[in-house]
């Protein structure tokens, strides 16, 4: 199944121990040279794929390899919304980068609204989902 990042509606599991941008306020993928080595050298990431380096070698691993497998698993919900098995990361670079065409397998098609959409709806949210337009 081929989807296009830039016209659908992601919800991530992300935080600040698994991303970046969540974790200095900062995308990797959009900052200048200076700030790069700014943060290469005084931020500490809590595990390796929150570091400054994790998405800027992805993108650059996407973009000489592509990606050749069929390993990015989503699920979609009669909201349409998007959630994922794994891939995150490489759907967020795909998404930041406008690029309009990404491999993604299906694992299940919900007939209901997903944990996003009814963790909204409560009074105190407790799962602690993000949607990509508020990343």
């Amino acid at each position: 199944m081929i989807i296009n990042p830039n016209e659908s509606s992601l919800i991530f599991s992300m935080s600040e121990y698994d991303c970046f941008k969540l974790s200095t306020g900062k995308c990797s993928l959009l900052i200048t040279e200076d700030e790069y080595k700014f943060y290469k050298e005084n931020h500490t990431p809590f595990r390796s794929d929150c570091s400054v380096d994790y998405c800027r070698n992805l993108y650059e691993s996407i973009n000489r390899y592509g990606i050749t497998d069929n390993s990015i698993s989503v699920r979609k919900y009669e909201c349409g919304h998007y959630t994922f098995q794994n891939g995150q990361h490489r759907t967020c670079i795909f998404k930041r980068k406008k690029m309009d065409s990404l491999q993604v397998k299906e694992i299940s098609a919900y007939k209901r609204i997903c944990p996003y959409c009814i963790d909204i709806c409560r009074e105190k949210p407790i799962l602690g989902l993000i949607k990509y337009e508020d990343m």
